[in-house]
C-alpha cells in the first residue's frame, strides 16, 4: 500500500529547500565579492611595488579593472581608489601622456573633493597638474538653527514717575527661539570665507518696574513688560581660519574660526505681554492686562556690527558648525515722538525708554560644499 504525502507537507518541504538554496547562493556571492575585493587590494599592493621598482608600464594593468567597479561589486574602497588614481596620474606623467593624466586628475577630484597634495612627498609635476584644476568649492550652502538673547542698551530714560528710583525699570535678558535660516559660503582663499545668511528670528526682553498705584505710594505694583519681536535679518561676515581650512596638529579634525561682519534686520512684528503684581495688599487681585502692539513705535530697521567665534567638524559629505556671536546695535530703536504717545502709557503708566538693541546669538548648523572641478584655462591671452 503506497503512502501519499499531503499537499501541505509538500509545500513546506519545497519552501525549506528554496530557502536553503537561496542562503547558499547568498553565501557564495558574498564569498565571491570578498575574494574579488581581496584581489583588488592585492592588485593595489602589486601596483605600489611596481611603482617603487620603476616598472611604470605595468601599473595600469594592475588597476584598470578594479577602478571600473564600485566597492559593492568588489572594487576598491574609497581610500584605495584615491591611492590608485594618484598612482595612475603619476604613471601618465612619467610616460608623458598629458591627456590621460588630465583625465585621471579630474576623476580623482570628482571622487575625493577635498584631496590635497603633499608638498613633502608629491613630485613637482603632480603638484603643478593639481594646481591647474579648479579644486575649491564654487560655493557652500547650509542651514542655521539657534537662539537669540537681547541685551538692551538704554540711551535715554523716560517714565511717568520718579526716574531715580526703581520706577525707572530694569531690563532683563531673555532667550528668543528659534533663530533659523539659510547660509551660504564663498571661499576667498584657504583662510578666509565670505558668509552671507538669511535668518528668521524671534527676539525677546523684559523690563521690570516698581510703580505706585495711588497718590501716596501706599499701593505699589511690580510691572513686568515682556516685549517679543519677530525679525528677518541678513548678516554678512567673513570667517578667518587661523590654522587654515584643514586645521593643524593642534586641532585635528576641527576647524576653529573667528568671524567679523555686519548685519541688517527688518522688524516684522513687535508686541508686549505685560504682567502686573500688586505688592503690598493681599485682598486686591492682580489686574488682567492686554497684549499691546508696539510695531508702530519701533524703528523697522536695525543694523549692527558683529564678532564671533566658532568651529567646523567634518560630518559625512559636509561640515557641522557651532558659532557664538555678539551683535552691537547701532541705531536707536524707538521712533521719535512715541516715548509718551503710545498705548503702554495709558494702559500701564509706562513710557518708552530710548534704547539700542544688542544681541548674543548661538547657533548650530550644517554646511555642504558644492564642487565642480575642471581644468583651468592657462592660456595667455
Amino acid at each position: 500500500m503506497s503512502e501519499h504525502i499531503s499537499p501541505k507537507l509538500l509545500r513546506i518541504s519545497i519552501l525549506l529547500i528554496l530557502i536553503s538554496f537561496g542562503s547558499t547562493i547568498c553565501v557564495m556571492a558574498q564569498d565571491t565579492d570578498d575574494d574579488v575585493r581581496g584581489a583588488c587590494t592585492q592588485s593595489l599592493d602589486e601596483a605600489r611595488t611596481a611603482f617603487d621598482e620603476g616598472r611604470i608600464h605595468e601599473i595600469p594593468g594592475f588597476l584598470e579593472d578594479c577602478l571600473g567597479r564600485n566597492e559593492n561589486a568588489g572594487g576598491f574602497t574609497d581610500v584605495e581608489k584615491t591611492e590608485a588614481l594618484r598612482l595612475l596620474i603619476l604613471t601618465h606623467i612619467y610616460l608623458e601622456e598629458p591627456e590621460d593624466a588630465d583625465s585621471r586628475m579630474l576623476e580623482l577630484l570628482k571622487h575625493e573633493h577635498e584631496f590635497q597634495v603633499n608638498d613633502a612627498i608629491d613630485p613637482t609635476e603632480f603638484i603643478l597638474l593639481y594646481n591647474s584644476f579648479r579644486t575649491k568649492p564654487i560655493f557652500s550652502v547650509g542651514f542655521r538653527l539657534g537662539a537669540t538673547g537681547v541685551l538692551v542698551n538704554p540711551t535715554a530714560a523716560n517714565g511717568t514717575f520718579n526716574l531715580n528710583s526703581d520706577e525707572r525699570g530694569k531690563y532683563g535678558l531673555k532667550a528668543g527661539f528659534p533663530q533659523v535660516g539659510m547660509a551660504f559660503e564663498f571661499k576667498l582663499n584657504h583662510q578666509f570665507t565670505l558668509t552671507p545668511e538669511l535668518l528668521y528670528s524671534l527676539q525677546s526682553f523684559d523690563k521690570t518696574s516698581i510703580l505706585p498705584r495711588d497718590g501716596n505710594s501706599n499701593i505699589t505694583s511690580e510691572l513686568t513688560i515682556v516685549e517679543e519681536q519677530t525679525w528677518l535679518t541678513l548678516p554678512v561676515g567673513v570667517q578667518f581660519f587661523p590654522f587654515g581650512e584643514f586645521g593643524d596638529d593642534l586641532t585635528p579634525g576641527i576647524r576653529p574660526f573667528i568671524q567679523l561682519g555686519a548685519s541688517v534686520g527688518y522688524l516684522l512684528d513687535a508686541k508686549t505681554s505685560p504682567d502686573e503684581s500688586i505688592l503690598n495688599i493681599d485682598q486686591r487681585q492682580n489686574p488682567q492686562l492686554p497684549t499691546i502692539d508696539l510695531t508702530p513705535d519701533r524703528e523697522q530697521i536695525n543694523y549692527s556690527a558683529f564678532a564671533g567665534i566658532g568651529a567646523k567638524v567634518k560630518v559625512g559629505e559636509g561640515f557641522a558648525l557651532a558659532q557664538l556671536r555678539f551683535h552691537y546695535g547701532i541705531p536707536d530703536m524707538v521712533k521719535e515722538g512715541s516715548f509718551y504717545n503710545n498705548p503702554t502709557v495709558w494702559e500701564l503708566q509706562n513710557a518708552n525708554d530710548q534704547f539700542k538693541q544688542n544681541l548674543v546669538t548661538f547657533s548650530l548648523g550644517y554646511v555642504l560644499h558644492i564642487y565642480s572641478p575642471k581644468k583651468l584655462d592657462t592660456k595667455i591671452r
